[in-house]
């Protein structure tokens, strides 16, 4: 059997199980509470905005609760692979905000999120993402040289 360089160990699987299921419940709320909120006129972005962001919000615990829990990267993995990947997407995005909010765009339009609203919902998601990481990476830099 070919093997992953990426190879989870035992308490990793069953972290990361627990913490999907986590994830699956969270989902099913924001999804529920979302129906809720619709259905009582309150629509607050568009149908697609509004998956996406409930997706990423989910995704977002997820990816927090299995950085905070050691169960995020493999035995062999190279987090700062992601976090550099993340910080260069959040890099990125922040050009497009910056030009957007120039001229003069706002982040709601009629009581509903904009292009640009949606946009920074998503690099507020993955800056949570990354910031969580990078801290974790200290923290466990640290340890490593207080326990040597």
């Amino acid at each position: 059997m070919l093997k992953s360089k990426n190879e989870y160990d035992e308490r990793q699987l069953q972290v990361r199980g627990d913490i999907f299921k986590h994830g699956f419940l969270a989902t099913m709320c924001f999804l529920l509470m979302n129906g809720v909120l619709n259905s009582n006129g309150f629509v607050w972005a568009g149908a697609l905005e509004q998956n996406i962001l409930i997706i990423m919000l989910a995704s977002t615990i997820i990816s927090v609760e299995s950085i905070l829990r050691g169960a995020y990267f493999g035995r062999t993995h190279k987090p700062w692979h992601v976090v550099i990947a993340f910080g260069g997407l959040i890099f990125s995005q922040l050009f497009f905000l910056f030009s957007h909010l120039k001229d003069g765009e706002t982040f709601t339009e009629n009581n509903m999120l904009t292009r640009l609203g949606f946009t920074t919902g998503i690099l507020i998601f993955v800056g949570i993402i990354a910031v969580t990481g990078v801290i974790k990476l200290i923290y466990n830099k640290k340890q490593e040289k207080e326990n040597s």
